[in-house]
């Protein structure tokens, strides 16, 4: 994994994401590529010296960003930089598949930890539409050694194969532990311990099963994180039972899981 998508607004809220994807790319010597979008609410003659404006802003700010950024990275990084009008959510999601991307790291914004991430956010539409790995980092989060890594597992975890790659690279990167987390709600087999040891071997990782139901998954999960004092949680999106509402349901289902550290999305 060496190239880096990291879309911003020039706000606050993308410092802490730009900051994680920095010690992350001078550790991999890759390649940082900033990313920002810009669209006018409506479509009209009178707005082409706006839309002038709007753009002209954005590479001006840009191009600061750089100066500022290149001065943290280490010279065999690339950094790159693209000012794209459009949408953000698709914009994002295009050019990540256009650049190759291997990871998308994203600021949260607007609510407390990561709710926002699950309540319409820009991070919440790129995450339902990528298939790439997206970490969301909070606003708020201030960047510290990933020690603990909580892992949210489903039974299938088995069939998974090389779709945690990013989690076991980030765990190596930082000599983290891996807490693998499987909540029976007795719909589903448990996770095999054996499965676990196969896929996270070579990393220091422990596995824990917990009973729960559909209606508190969300407790578990955060109380688990909180308990453990985890640095990071990993969440693996599937388009089945609480992990597809999760990421797709409406704001008063899932407007209570929120967590105060940053969230790695793999694809099932």
């Amino acid at each position: 994994m060496k190239k880096i998508l990291v879309p911003t607004d020039f706000s606050d809220n993308t410092h802490s994401a730009i900051d994680f994807a920095i010690e992350i790319v001078n550790q991999l010597d890759g390649e940082m590529i900033l990313f920002n979008t810009y669209k006018l609410a409506r479509r009209a003659g009178m707005f082409i010296g706006v839309e002038k404006m709007m753009r002209e802003e954005s590479k001006a700010e840009m191009a600061m960003l750089v100066r500022k950024i290149k001065t943290r990275l280490n010279p065999k990084v690339t950094l790159k930089s693209k000012v794209v009008k459009g949408d953000p959510i698709n914009t994002v999601v295009l050019a990540a598949n256009k650049l190759e991307a291997d990871f998308i790291i994203m600021g949260t914004q607007g609510a407390s930890g990561l709710k926002e991430v699950f309540i319409g956010s820009t991070t919440n539409g790129v995450i339902s539409k990528t298939k790439i790995p997206v970490l969301a980092v909070p606003s708020d989060f201030k960047h510290k050694s990933i020690d603990v890594i909580v892992l949210s597992m489903s039974s299938n975890f088995n069939e998974l194969g090389n779709k945690v790659d990013t989690l076991k690279m980030l765990a190596k990167m930082n000599n983290s532990k891996i807490k693998g987390l499987h909540i029976n709600t007795g719909s589903e087999k448990a996770v095999v311990k054996g499965d676990v040891n196969d896929i996270l071997e070579g990393i220091d990782h422990t596995y824990h099963e917990m009973k729960g139901s559909t209606t508190n998954i969300n407790s578990i999960i955060q109380q688990f994180v909180k308990d453990n004092n985890a640095d990071m949680l990993c969440m693996i999106k599937q388009n089945r039972g609480f992990w597809k509402n999760l990421f797709h349901n409406s704001v008063t289902t899932i407007e209570v899981f929120h967590s105060e550290v940053p969230l790695l999305v793999l694809q099932e």
